[in-house]
């Protein structure tokens, strides 16, 4: 009997001992944690090995990390909530949050302008700004543009002068150092930032070179180049537009900027053995434990990704400034384990079918870009799906997973959709999601609580229905409407003329722009009106209720008006009459 209880009691302990292991590993996991990380924006980093100490490996633990955000390629620039969640194998769950702090281009310019002159130690950045702005969509935003104005002015002023017998600028090589082939940064000649010998073809770097610099062999004929092994970074469009066909990776190679060679020109890509960063797989470069997949060389029409493969990085197969065709994908193998696929990943190939493999968390910004996907199958273990994903692709059947809860801005627009089905699960349709399709009905599931402007082709819909069970959206003579009828978010119909409903408090931004609206009636239960809901339209005479008494900036811009009737206090808008987008001529 004693013998039973020990050996009882020891299985008690035991098991209580797993629990305390499993409750301190949660919390270790959750304490090593820094509470705030900055990457800067189109920067991947698993966000899971920020947990785990160095000698610990993922596939190792005996519990699970889950985090809000998968795919850190398309953070837009700001603070953005990531919360970590850890649950081990009893079921105990402990939750952090952390600030992931994105740096967009209007913060690193800005930093940079901090100073009243850029040092040589601000070169290689300056130049990866200069870099980023090339393919950027600039902000509508005065500050910004007013910023881009004044890095401009300090780029110049700090590295660039006008020499007069050439008539053009040229680098201020008072500040650089120089021998008969290469311009360097600094004295040591540890990094060139350009190339001079334009006669040399076979050209060897000099050992003691750590940094190549942003476009330094650019748009050179150099059809070989000897890499020392002192050599740590290849900063983005090092070696581009030139006609290197081998490139072989030494040891120390620890950074490779994007698009730094000609990848598809690249017939012989090879990494040293001792390399403990990159290596290469099937014409693939790879992180060296193969998992990353960085960049595909060489041309291929139809390509399998390595097994093993669970983040395709940022730009890994894009050919956005390649119009060679032979070297367009037609066909890829996407194999299991697959997390993540990230920003601009498939950019402007000619992809017709694609399988998207089940393990797969996060499609990224723009990731399939301009392709010819005909039909597409997102599956349920997807939950992000980042903006413009499938813009401009020839989609004409699509199945959404039960993961996804936001659609985000101009993700499937531009496709030949004319049937959409929003699944269960699905919260938020952002703006624009579904635009430029010919779109004639559409189906919007019990979940979906928002939808944005300019979501859909609202003009070729013929039938737009919402799930019985929905209590957040309806729709109402022929607009979207909150479920309580007080907010008015989208016009739908086809009429010139139109009876908004009674009951409706709010119009929304642009709820009615670009309608074609010759007339139309505000109930008196309006009190707001707000950006562009009637903007651009055909209204000649306005009747403006008594219980109105807020319209924001243009929501009657571009229309032609004739007579406006306020009642009420007809001057109680006279003050931003012609802001709210009223001719002057019919002030009150």
């Amino acid at each position: 009997m004693k013998r039973v209880l020990i050996i009882i009691s020891m299985f008690f302990m035991l098991v209580g001992c797993n629990v305390l292991t499993n409750l301190k590993q949660n919390n270790s996991v959750l304490k090593n944690l820094p509470s705030k990380v900055t990457i800067n924006e189109g920067e991947y980093i698993d966000l899971i090995k920020l947990t785990l100490p160095d000698d610990v490996k993922e596939e190792e633990l005996t519990y699970k990390i889950s985090t809000s955000v998968v795919d850190t390629t398309s953070l837009e620039g700001g603070e953005h909530k990531i919360v970590y969640t850890v649950t081990d194998e009893d079921g105990v769950i402990k939750t952090k949050e952390i600030i992931i702090n994105v740096r967009s281009l209007f913060d690193r310019l800005n930093h940079l302008l901090q100073h009243d002159s850029l040092t040589v130690d601000d070169y290689l950045e300056a130049t990866k700004l200069m870099f980023e702005l090339e393919g950027a969509n600039i902000p509508e935003d005065d500050n910004f543009g007013d910023l881009l104005h004044q890095f401009h002015i300090l780029y110049s002023e700090s590295f660039i002068i006008y020499d007069d017998e050439l008539d053009l600028n040229i680098l201020n090589k008072d500040l650089f150092y120089e021998d008969e082939d290469f311009l360097f940064l600094n004295e040591d000649k540890e990094v060139i930032i350009k190339y001079k010998n334009l006669s040399k073809k076979d050209v060897i770097i000099p050992d003691g070179v750590k940094v190549i610099g942003f476009e330094a062999f650019c748009q050179t004929d150099i059809e070989s180049v000897v890499i020392p092994s002192s050599m740590e970074t290849i900063e983005s469009n090092a070696f581009r537009l030139t006609s290197l066909s081998s490139v072989y990776l030494p040891e120390n190679v620890k950074k490779i900027g994007i698009e730094a060679f000609d990848y598809h020109n690249l017939n012989d890509l090879s990494v040293s053995l001792d390399n403990q960063y990159y290596t290469v797989k099937n014409n693939g470069l790879l992180s060296k434990d193969g998992k990353i997949f960085y960049r595909l060389s060489g041309k291929h029409n139809d390509y399998s990704i390595p097994v093993g493969v669970t983040v395709i990085a940022r730009k890994a197969f894009s050919n956005k400034h390649n119009y060679d065709q032979l070297s367009h994908l037609g066909s890829v193998h996407i194999p299991d384990g697959v997390v993540v696929i990230g920003e601009e990943a498939f950019e402007y190939n000619s992809l017709i079918n694609l399988t998207i493999p089940d393990s797969t968390k996060a499609i990224g910004r723009a990731a399939f870009y301009s392709n010819n996907l005909i039909e597409l199958t997102i599956p349920n273990n997807v939950v992000e799906i980042w903006p413009y994903a499938f813009w401009e692709n020839d989609i004409n059947e699509l199945t959404t997973g039960t993961g996804v809860k936001i659609i985000e801005n101009h993700a499937f627009g531009a496709n030949d959709l004319t049937t959409i089905t929003i699944p269960e699960g699905v919260v938020e349709i952002k703006n624009a999601a579904f635009c430029s399709n010919p779109t004639t009905t559409v189906f919007l599931s019990s979940t979906v609580t928002s939808i944005g402007i300019e979501s859909f082709n609202y003009a070729a819909i013929s039938n737009f229905q919402i799930n019985e069970n929905n209590h957040h959206i309806k729709v109402q003579n022929n607009g979207i409407l909150s479920y309580d009828g007080t907010v008015y978010y989208t016009y739908i119909g086809k009429q010139n003329k139109y009876d908004i409903p009674q009951g409706v408090v709010v119009i929304g931004f642009k709820a009615f722009s670009c309608a074609n609206l010759s007339e139309v009636t505000i109930p008196d239960t309006v009190t707001t009106i707000e950006k562009y809901a009637f903007y651009q339209n055909q209204l000649r005479d306005i009747t403006i209720p008594e219980n109105v008494t807020e319209i924001e900036e243009g929501a009657f811009l571009s229309n032609q008006f004739y007579n406006i009737t306020i009642l009420g206090d007809e001057k109680r808008f006279n003050d931003q009459w012609s802001l709210i987008g009223f001719p002057n001529r019919l002030l009150p």
